[in-house]
């Protein structure tokens, strides 16, 4: 099963989403670009969700900035937000 790195501490489990599409988007708190990216897909999450598909933003941030990436994950509503470790940086680097 494939475990991603949570803003909470730990690494979650996302199997649940087993079976339905999911959207991956990555992005980075303090760049524009990306936190409207992020502002649009929350504004789109109930239809979104209605049609099947679920949305994980993973914060590219580290240090510092990962505070702010988590302030604005839940501020726009993600529940499966979390970020890119070393781990998952790889991982993404094969399948990508």
């Amino acid at each position: 099963p494939l475990t991603l790195p949570g803003f909470g501490g730990g690494q979650r489990m996302v199997g649940h989403l087993a079976g339905r599409p999911v959207l991956v988007t990555l992005w980075q708190s303090g760049d524009a670009a990306s936190e409207g990216q992020l502002v649009r897909l929350s504004r789109a999450a109930a239809r979104l969700d209605a049609a099947g598909l679920a949305v994980v933003p993973l914060a590219l941030d580290s240090g510092a900035s990962l505070a702010a990436a988590r302030r604005t994950s839940e501020k726009l509503g993600f529940r499966e937000a979390g970020f890119v470790d070393g781990w998952t940086r790889t991982a993404l680097e094969v399948l990508l």
